[in-house]
């Protein structure tokens, strides 16, 4: 979910920042934070939208909530929007719930949502429904009145619990889903799993001691986090062919565990999925470089130089982790990805060769490496995670040479940069979390080679003041600049056509802005909202019949119009720089594009020949065009 993603990066904070202690952070970045500050309100319950999916997730009951109600009926829709989600402790220990209806077209239900609700007897659990966390129902009249029935509790095809079985256990055919923790704990000693069932919550056979002998359905297609973690007496597993992902701890510490078939499907395994299994320390004596699939799994026993070999396509998380030994590492264009921390506190490691190819590289990635001087990012690498070089020489010396660290034409880092930034013309973007939590600058010049700012850009930069938008620009992202707390006005230029939800959620010293014609699109909260409630006298300015009037009507802000939207103005086919005259200042303006010196704000206007592409060919046909010889 979208509030995640702006509390890991508060808290990654906490860490490390650029290598020196993290000063004392403002009340707004407060590691307390949570997702409160994004809540909305339905008849009696808080609601989140998940803007990424277009889901509305229920919290709960909103503060001041009739608690004489005791049947509770959760919405199917919000807005137009499915309500899928129910979160964590959402109703926890609310006794006065008798009955719950849920709706069709909920698909999961969080952890301890129903726990402690010890007068609940009656609830219905609709099919869409794939996930139940753990102990969802724990302590209510209706799950002990199940249990006193049958320890193996299934209701419409879910396993709700069956952590007091014992023996030898054979799920029933047409069983669904198996709930989070289920059989926790329990004293089975073989399972047979039908191939009904399409989902296995997390933890779901975790520490269940006296289990030998496991038949998996062949519809799952994930194995969770800790689903068989410390199952002692497992000695061998088959995973099925479909199966795709084994998540973290899957099965570790399994201390018998020495036969394990994957199957070609599988393509990401996560780091600890084996770890303490006999199966994986006979690899690591094998071959340093365990590889699963393609998958690089572990190679903390690798020394010196390391050549990844060729058809490798990703290197999991910690794979390398704390490993003292290797000084350099060549990695081959087959690699598409290096997950997380993977190789983290690598202290001796000195220089990474990635190759053209490379797409994404995580959260910590070469983090604490600090021998490390000699590193090259491809241009096809797509994504940087926070911090992935932090506390890295090679970093610092970039940060020497220039604060605002640029890279492959986009901002890789800009955390030590202060004061007023002027991102350089030709730059065409930034990598995620370059710009965010920037704690000292002040003011930002975006060039006009942007032609959108992307989620979360500028979010936590909570002494920024001003920004300069350029005219190029045509979407501005989810919570693009919440939390820029100083922030005290902005000019939407003309061009952009959408704004994110929370694009300016808690920006506390703006008190109005002036929307555009061309904006048609305005995301929930995006001006005007401080921890969920509206600033008091925001006003915005915009033209009748609008986005920017509709905004501020269903908000309850005080509207400014501007009058009537004006009539466009007509374009003149090969006219680029509005004058009303196709000439050679038109040709120049188009060369200095093609020449990546200033970038057009309409590219496509420049599209003579229509292939999608700008360059020589559409300069010539301009060309002829003012000289008279081939009309556009």
């Amino acid at each position: 979910m979208n509030i995640k993603k702006i509390i890991a990066g508060l808290m990654a904070l906490m860490f490390v920042f650029g290598g020196t202690a993290l000063p004392k952070l403002p009340t707004a970045f407060d590691t307390a934070v949570t997702a409160s500050a994004f809540y909305e309100t339905y008849g009696n319950f808080n609601y989140i939208v998940d803007h990424e999916k277009n889901t509305i997730m229920i919290d709960g009951f909103k503060d001041g909530y009739d608690d004489s109600e005791t049947n509770i009926v959760i919405p199917s829709e919000i807005d137009g929007k499915p309500v899928t989600e129910i979160l964590d402790e959402a109703f926890k220990c609310h006794s006065e719930i008798k009955s719950v209806v849920l709706p069709d077209g909920l698909i999961e239900i969080g952890e301890f949502v129903f726990e402690g609700c010890t007068n609940l007897e009656e609830i219905n659990l609709p099919e869409s429904i794939t996930i139940i966390g753990e102990d969802a129902f724990y302590a209510t009249k209706w799950l002990n009145d199940k249990l006193a029935e049958d320890p193996l509790v299934i209701d419409s095809n879910i396993v709700i619990d069956g952590c007091h079985c014992k023996g030898d256990i054979v799920i029933p055919d047409g069983v669904r889903v198996i709930s989070s923790c289920a059989f926790r704990e329990s004293g089975i000693t073989s399972v047979k799993i039908p191939d009904s069932v399409i989902e296995m919550g997390t933890f779901a056979f975790e520490r269940s001691a006296q289990l030998e002998s496991v038949t998996l359905s062949n519809s799952i297609t994930e194995l969770k986090t800790a689903v068989f973690e410390e199952c002692e007496s497992l000695t061998s597993i088959i995973i099925p062919d479909g199966v795709t992902k084994i998540k973290v701890d899957a099965f570790n510490s399994c201390s018998k565990l020495a036969d394990v078939t994957i199957p070609k499907s599988v393509t990401d395994i996560d780091h600890s999925a084996f770890s303490g299994t006999p199966w994986l320390e006979k690899k690591t004596v094998e071959d340093p470089l365990v590889i699963i699939n393609n998958v690089l799994l572990q190679a903390g026993t690798c020394k010196g130089d390391v050549v990844i070999p060729d058809g490798v396509t990703v290197i999991e998380d910690y794979a390398f982790h704390r490993n003292k030994d290797i000084t350099s590492v060549t990695i081959p264009a087959s690699v598409t990805e290096i997950e997380s921390r993977a190789f983290e506190d690598c202290s001796e490691l000195a220089k990474v060769s990635m190759a053209e190819g490379m797409l994404s590289i995580g959260f910590m990635a070469f983090y604490d490496c600090t021998a490390l001087t000699d590193v090259n990012i491809p241009e096809s690498v797509q994504y940087v995670g926070y911090f992935a070089f932090g506390n890295t020489k090679w970093l610092a010396d970039k940060r020497a040479e220039d604060p605002l660290v640029i890279i492959n034409n986009k901002v890789f880092d800009a955390v030590v940069c202060e004061g007023d930034v002027v991102i350089p013309e030709g730059v065409t973007g930034n990598y995620e979390m370059a710009l965010q939590d920037c704690l000292y600058i002040t003011s930002v010049t975006i060039p006009r080679s942007f032609t959108s700012i992307d989620d979360y850009t500028f979010s936590g930069n909570y002494k920024l003041k001003s920004v300069n938008i350029p005219d190029t620009l045509t979407s501005i992202g989810y919570s693009a600049f919440a939390f820029c707390q100083s922030l005290e006005e902005v000019t939407i230029p003309e061009n952009v056509s959408s704004i994110g939800a929370a694009a300016f959620y808690n920006c506390t010293s703006l008190t109005s802005v002036t929307i555009p014609a061309s904006v048609t699109e305005i995301g929930n909260s995006a001006f005007g909202y401080k921890d969920g409630e509206k600033i008091d006298g925001f006003t915005i300015s915009g033209y009748t019949g609008t986005a920017a009037e509709k905004y501020a009507k269903d908000n309850g802000f005080e509207f400014i119009s501007l009058g009537e939207v004006p009539p466009a103005k007509d374009t003149v086919k090969g006219d680029l720089n509005g004058d009303g005259v196709v000439n050679v200042t038109d040709l120049t303006k188009l060369a200095a594009h093609i020449k990546g010196k200033r970038m057009l704000p309409d590219p496509s206007l420049a599209d003579f020949n229509g292939d999608g592409n700008i360059n020589i060919n559409d300069l010539v046909k301009l060309a002829a065009h003012i000289k008279g010889k081939k009309l556009l």
